[in-house]
């Protein structure tokens, strides 16, 4: 949705996807999570625009000053980890990479991104992707 004024469109995807297929996918996908390197999980940042679900949630954005001096030199992940553990910040997605892009720009391209090891857990998924007509 683009602007305040645009309406919602939804347009029936039915004929291009098989989602039946990929809902066989539920076992695999759940599985090679759990199998997956956790070296270099990715967890998103709610941002500043969130609406609280719950009075009591911590959001990033709110506790992050105060910890600023003691998380400088800490990746991302490492500053949300200790967030979400010690301040008990709510982080609504973390995710996990099959293929790292070659930066950030480029992270919706499809060339220029390498496969890593948590791909081999995936077979399937990958399988099902290269079945979809999407560019």
């Amino acid at each position: 949705m683009i602007g305040s004024n645009t309406k919602n469109i939804w347009i029936d995807l039915d004929d291009l996807i098989d989602v039946k297929s990929f809902l066989n996918l539920s076992e695999e996908i759940c599985m090679g999570i759990a199998k997956s390197s956790t070296t270099q999980p990715h967890i998103c940042d709610p941002g500043s625009r969130v609406v609280k679900l719950k009075p009591e949630m911590i959001y990033p954005f709110e506790i992050e000053p105060k910890w600023k001096d003691k998380l400088e030199g800490l990746t991302s992940y490492e500053k949300r980890i200790f967030l979400k553990y010690y301040e008990k910040a709510h982080y609504s997605v973390s995710g996990v990479f099959l293929k790292f892009h070659n930066g950030y720009m480029n992270k919706d391209r499809y060339y220029g991104a390498s496969w890593i090891p948590n791909a081999q857990h995936f077979l399937n998924l990958i399988k099902y992707q290269h079945t979809l007509h999407f560019k």
